[in-house]
């Protein structure tokens, strides 16, 4: 008996034929699930970048702007209120002191004269004076320096540098110091 007389023989051929038409269809559409939910990742990602990430760095590049302005300009006096970081006048301001209210919490009754001091021993603790209206960190993406709290950290090491006299305007070229 041949095979090509038996019909079981044609049969087979015919159904790898479709399993491997199937199995390529398949590879197709996983590829494709795949990449529709990788770009609807990147693309949530980027409006998450967009709407969140860059609008609160700005706003913790200008509050610490601010605070160290009016550190600089009111003889090292912790700022009490929004009002008073409004006096600072001698910085860059990314950010409305009113859009500020919404997304910054700031820490009015610090003791300043306790941050001092860590800063003449070089014993920083955690210092989150500045953070996000529920407490927690606020995003810098434009690096360290942009940090509010590592900006007036820094602030205070440079000035006690500098004798502890501060001097309106040189602050915005000093470079941070690491902090360890």
């Amino acid at each position: 008996m041949s095979i090509e007389g038996n019909p079981l023989s044609t049969q087979n051929t015919s159904s790898s034929k479709q399993t491997g038409e199937l199995t390529w269809k398949r590879v197709f559409i996983g590829i494709a699930v795949i990449s529709v939910a990788a770009i609807a990742y990147f693309l949530i990602t980027l409006i998450h970048v967009v709407q969140v990430k860059i609008p609160e760095s700005y706003a913790a590049w200008t509050t610490g702007n601010l605070i160290v302005d009016y550190l600089n300009t009111h003889t090292n006096q912790w700022p009490r209120s929004w009002e008073d970081l409004d006096q600072a006048t001698n910085c860059q301001r990314y950010v409305s002191i009113e859009k500020l209210r919404g997304k910054v919490k700031v820490d009015w009754n610090i003791d300043f004269t306790q941050l001092q001091q860590s800063a003449r021993t070089n014993n920083f603790p955690l210092f989150h004076a500045v953070t996000r209206p529920d407490g927690s960190k606020l995003y810098a993406v434009w690096g360290l320096d942009t940090d509010p709290n590592r900006k007036v950290i820094g602030y205070l090491k440079w000035t006690l540098t500098e004798a502890n006299v501060p001097i309106s305007g040189s602050y915005s070229n000093y470079m941070l110091p690491s902090l360890q």
